[in-house]
């Protein structure tokens, strides 16, 4: 006869497995959702949501390594970057498809001062992926396009024309 209130040893390691499992799946659902929730993941490896820049100007540009004009900007968008601060978000996209690590050299080696988007079809942008280079959109504070701008961009013609379309959207 077996004894009530006592519980077998299979029973308890069963038990302890289960509960581990059961943790070990939800750790995992978390991190599989975050993941999943991200819109875009830039290539030092932070993942941004579009919602996260509701209410703020963002400014989306596409360069290549290849593309002379998009070289000779990259010095004005980094002063834009710097001299707009918090105020205005400046992501730069990488057009071709390029290994992590080579990614990284190209930032280190032109001096890039603010966050770049890999080319990578899971990243979602609000932007379509341009024809013609360097192209630079400027998502409004409710995420749509209000402007596409072809050629090289100057931090001044950055900021003017922010201020014209903020002017337009009173």
């Amino acid at each position: 006869m077996q004894e009530t209130g006592k519980s077998s040893p299979t029973k308890g390691v069963f038990f302890v497995i289960a509960l581990l499992v059961g943790i070990a799946s939800l750790v995992l659902g978390v991190i599989a959702a975050n993941r999943v929730n991200a819109d875009f993941e830039t290539a030092n490896g932070v993942e941004y949501r579009w919602q996260q820049f509701e209410g703020k100007w963002v400014v989306v540009n596409y360069f290549a390594k290849w593309c002379a004009p998009c070289l000779r900007e990259l010095p004005e968008l980094n002063r834009f970057a710097k001299s707009t601060g918090n105020n205005i978000k400046l992501f730069g996209v990488n057009y071709d498809p390029m290994a992590a690590a080579d990614l990284a050299a190209m930032i280190a080696e032109f001096d890039i001062q603010f966050e770049v988007i890999p080319n990578d079809p899971e990243n979602t942008l609000p932007t379509p992926t341009p024809s013609y280079l360097p192209a630079t959109f400027i998502i409004s504070p409710e995420g749509k396009v209000a402007a596409s701008l072809f050629g090289e961009q100057t931090e001044a013609g950055l900021i003017q024309k922010i201020d014209a379309l903020k002017s337009q959207s009173l």
